[in-house]
């Protein structure tokens, strides 16, 4: 597309293309760079997949992003990765790292990952909490741009130069030919600093030209004029997955590059007067969102600032998910990508339907769909405990008095009581 842009003809977009997809002769093509590199973020942690999608985690790896440029939250870290994954013995140890944190943030994580709260109890919920700390260590850890640095410089040496021969050969006026010398390898810059920044004594823009930036100098307005862009503004540079590079460097085989995670890809101008500008990428959370910090994989990492959660991949904010339990159950669990809900009961209580309930101390009595304790003896079938004086029929289904005799109930007198009758003389003396 760039190619055919800079040609005007449509017939070369096709060309260019097919030279981007085809293997370069020197053993790496670009799409080996690509798959080598884009989304090397979102791959880094897979032990984190369970933990991605709640606030708590990132609440969790917001402070450790800050508390990383410690010597304590350097220990801190080391200390969890430390610590084996059969760890009975270490479970001590877990306790006093978690102490280390804030006492804010260990509610946080008890309230939103229940297994926090059974660090000392329970050898499963301590391995769950073992992982989400070390998952956020290796988050603000992380050193992804820098350690593929060397592997995308190295690639760029001989598929670039193959590229631009290649272009050299169909638009010679266009592209240089590389001569068979490697050019250098590009530049990583980092993105996120932006170049542009307001002028505090006027209305205007200052431009830092000791800050690395990926982009090209062009009209301000100029568009794409052939292929699938058509219409769009020339952003000046290309992104492919989550690693974009300068639009000039396929001409001249020397630039600029950087890693931004696609939710971050804005696009950006500098006005140099005359209808000229800067076109740069700046590598930033989109509005309504943050970096959860600034540390490793945390400064590439954005929250939406009402829920949370991390942004979806075109940055975009999940909606909110409320979870509501009823009556007196609490929340277990919640998958906030999803929206799923899981209520249950506190340490302690049992369920019952939709009510958590505390369980019988006598062992030898029934908890009853109310709630209420009952003698084995004396509930029925249908869940009603007899009172005191009664008991469940033969078939369980009622109370029954247990002065009652089988068969048919006696019916009572009918017609009024007399009085019994008297002499008919009385005794002489009276």
């Amino acid at each position: 597309m760039l190619l055919a842009h800079l040609a005007g003809a449509g017939a070369v977009a096709i060309l260019a293309l097919g030279m981007l997809a085809a293997p370069a002769r020197a053993g790496c093509s670009l799409d080996d760079l690509w798959n080598a590199t884009k989304d090397t973020f979102q791959n880094a942690p897979t032990e984190c997949a369970a933990q991605l999608s709640n606030p708590a985690f990132y609440a969790l790896t917001a402070f450790l992003a800050g508390a990383i440029q410690t010597p304590e939250g350097k220990s801190f870290c080391s200390g969890v990765s430390g610590l084996k994954e059969d760890f009975k013995d270490d479970q001590e140890k877990l306790s006093n790292y978690w102490s280390y944190l804030p006492q804010s943030l260990q509610n946080t994580l008890q309230a939103e990952l229940p297994y926090f709260s059974k660090l000392s109890e329970s050898a499963a919920d301590a391995n769950l909490a073992l992982a989400t700390m070390d998952c956020a260590c290796s988050v603000v850890t992380w050193d992804g741009p820098d350690a593929v640095a060397g592997e995308i410089g190295e690639c760029f040496k001989g598929a670039l130069c193959e590229l631009q021969d290649l272009a050299h050969d169909l638009l010679p006026d266009e592209f240089p030919s590389c001569t068979g010398t490697p050019p250098a390898p590009p530049q990583l810059v980092d993105c996120r600093l932006d170049p542009s920044s307001d002028d505090p004594n006027s209305a205007f823009e200052l431009w830092n030209q000791g800050t690395g930036w990926v982009g090209d100098v062009g009209m301000c307005n100029e568009r794409y004029y052939a292929g699938p862009m058509k219409g769009e503004f020339v952003a000046g540079f290309t992104c492919e997955g989550d690693v974009c590079y300068s639009d000039g460097l396929l001409r001249s085989g020397s630039g600029t590059y950087c890693y931004c995670p696609a939710a971050m890809q804005q696009m950006s101008w500098y006005n140099l007067g005359d209808g000229d500008c800067y076109r740069y990428l700046h590598c930033a959370c989109p509005a309504g969102t943050t970096a959860v910090g600034g540390a490793g994989g945390a400064g590439y990492m954005c929250t939406c600032n009402d829920t949370g959660l991390p942004v979806n991949a075109d940055g975009t904010c999940p909606k909110p998910c409320n979870c509501d339990c009823p009556n007196n159950l609490v929340l277990v669990s919640k998958d906030t990508k999803s929206c799923t809900c899981t209520c249950g009961c506190p340490q302690g209580q049992t369920r019952v339907g939709d009510t958590c309930v505390t369980p019988c101390a006598d062992p030898s009595q029934l908890m009853l769909e109310g709630g209420t304790c009952c003698a084995a003896t004396q509930a029925t079938a249908c869940g009603t405990c007899c009172p005191f004086g009664m008991k469940p029929d033969a078939n369980g289904q009622s109370c029954v008095s247990v002065l009652g005799k089988p068969g048919a109930p006696k019916l009572p007198p009918k017609g009024p009581l007399l009085p019994p009758k008297l002499p008919k003389q009385m005794p002489k003396g009276l």
